[in-house]
């Protein structure tokens, strides 16, 4: 089920007080921030609006723009959300268009070698080939970027220590492992059992065998996703959330209600870029999500101190376009 209104009674006062806390960091920011300033891990960029390339900027220059993560010569990954073989007014993937946006400022930011590389799950093989449903492999191959996927070929995967039940060490894409620069690009969705699918969620794509999470039950997901984002965290230099359309009610195989928005959310952490993801569905972070049968992840990384998931202690930059 999709959020439709305000949390209930239960959590509504704390979660008003988290949103005010949004409102009075966001106020607190001056538009000329220094990017040392401003590029704190607990720091997240929202833009709306305008066109995709002065939304992308606008997203960045608060956090020292792309230049300031890809430097001259590197090779970087680009991780979409793109596991399903789904034209993309479906709302399950990244938007191609804004992959190739991406892509760009890479190469403008003299990047070597630009990689969108993802697991497919249900892409049957097109995923990199012209014939790709998603749109994605056309839209990025046109900016100048290699697509991958790296499917469940052990060569294309390295072991990683993730300390999460029952999945304690698994094999992760070694693109995302040994770029120089790893950019986390996911949709802003709900996800009928996790809750929300954005930068956290998305890790999963870099699994060799992302079903283990919940291959006995949806019980332990939450934690386990928490601690495949605290393994990943230092492997992802850049978070950007496409919220092209705000996407509702999205499953496998189900298209999703897509609300244009044409907002976009960058930071480093990941557990605080989703944190502001899911107060733009009117919920809150470390509240009993509605959307959701379980336990949320942000809560539980933020908890355990992996990251910062309350609106309060995050610094929101609302930077225009």
């Amino acid at each position: 089920m999709s959020p439709a209104g305000p949390p209930g009674n239960t959590n509504r006062r704390r979660f008003l007080r988290r949103l005010a806390g949004v409102a009075v960091g966001a106020a607190a920011w001056r538009p000329r921030a220094t990017a040392a300033d401003a590029a704190g891990a607990s720091t997240v960029v929202l833009t709306r609006g305008g066109d995709l390339r002065a939304r992308l900027e606008a997203a960045l220059d608060p956090l020292g723009g792309m230049r300031r993560f890809v430097q001259p010569g590197n090779t970087v990954v680009v991780k979409p959300n793109a596991a399903f073989g789904e034209q993309p007014q479906t709302g399950g993937n990244t938007n191609p268009e804004v992959i190739a946006a991406i892509v760009r400022l890479c190469r403008e930011a003299g990047a070597r070698w630009v990689t969108v590389a993802e697991h497919c799950l249900s892409n049957h093989g097109l995923f990199g080939t012209k014939d790709d449903l998603s749109g994605i492999t056309q839209a990025a191959s046109g900016a100048g970027a290699e697509v991958i996927d790296t499917g469940d070929t052990e060569r294309n995967y390295l072991p990683l220590q993730l300390g999460a039940p029952g999945v304690d060490t698994h094999p992760i894409s070694r693109y995302v492992l040994e770029a120089d620069v790893t950019i986390n690009l996911p949709r802003l969705k709900t996800h009928p059992f996790a809750g929300y699918t954005m930068s956290v969620k998305n890790l999963m794509g870099t699994m060799c065998d992302p079903g283990c999470l919940h291959r006995d039950g949806w019980s332990d997901l939450p934690l386990r996703l928490a601690c495949l984002a605290r393994a990943l965290q230092p492997h992802i230099a850049l978070t950007i959330i496409d919220g092209t359309e705000i996407v509702r009610d999205w499953a496998a195989g189900s298209p999703g209600k897509l609300t244009r928005s044409d907002t976009l959310l960058a930071g480093t952490s990941m557990v605080s870029t989703d944190a502001i993801g899911v107060t733009l569905f009117g919920d809150d972070p470390l509240g009993e999500w509605r959307c959701a049968t379980r336990a949320s992840y942000l809560r539980l990384a933020h908890d355990r101190g992996w990251g910062v998931a309350d609106p309060a202690q995050i610094a929101l930059v609302e930077a225009g376009s």
